[in-house]
């Protein structure tokens, strides 16, 4: 979230490029740890334990998977911007 802020204050023209560029990035995302997760094997790769995050996930993938990725591509592109 911080880094969402400071983006928007500080380098707005970042901000143009990166949501369509991470709903691009999620299609592979989801498949890559959606595999890791168990979705398209017996056996899930990773395990994830649901007292230790918020349970809610997208088929497998915990949801803070996805706000990891969000909030580590923007801080590379502000880094890169600034």
């Amino acid at each position: 979230m911080l880094v969402l802020t400071y983006a928007v204050f500080k380098v707005p023209t970042v901000l143009n490029t990166f949501f369509i560029t991470f709903l691009i990035i999620l299609i592979p995302f989801g498949i890559v740890n959606g595999i890791l997760t168990g979705s398209f094997i017996a056996e899930p790769v990773v395990i994830y334990n649901d007292t230790e995050n918020l349970g809610i996930r997208l088929g497998t993938i915990p949801i803070e998977d996805i706000g990891y990725a969000f909030s580590m591509l923007l801080m590379s592109l502000v880094l890169i911007q600034k």
